[in-house]
């Protein structure tokens, strides 16, 4: 926690990054499913549901690097390809966090275009 007064976070109050994060303290929806992520390295994340009870820790193993992007991307889709439209306008809207691509395309975990 940081010493601020008031400020709840793990970051500095007055980093420029931190503007661009996503804050994690509570859940803003009761009986919302949180989504935990690792990070694992380079460009390399996993993640797993608060709700999962049994299965692996975290997907995908760890033989198999995933961009952050294509994580967001895969909890964000109904099946392999129905993209919940809710995720892709708060992508768009987000051009400058998202590299400039095109928001609306749905990567897969690698990074390749589904």
């Amino acid at each position: 926690m940081s010493t601020e007064a008031g400020w709840p976070y793990d970051a500095r109050q007055d980093d420029p990054l931190t503007a661009l994060r996503i804050p994690v303290v509570s859940c803003p929806y009761p009986g919302a499913n949180t989504a935990v992520f690792r990070k694992r390295g380079a460009d390399d994340w996993c993640y797993r549901m608060a709700s999962w009870r049994s299965g692996p820790d975290f997907v995908p193993g760890d033989s198999e690097p995933a961009s952050l992007l294509g994580l967001l991307d895969r909890i964000h889709c109904y099946g392999e390809d129905q993209p919940i439209s809710d995720w892709q306008e708060w992508k768009s809207a987000r051009p400058g966090v998202f590299g400039g691509t095109d928001a609306h395309a749905v990567t897969g975990i690698y990074g390749e275009p589904r």
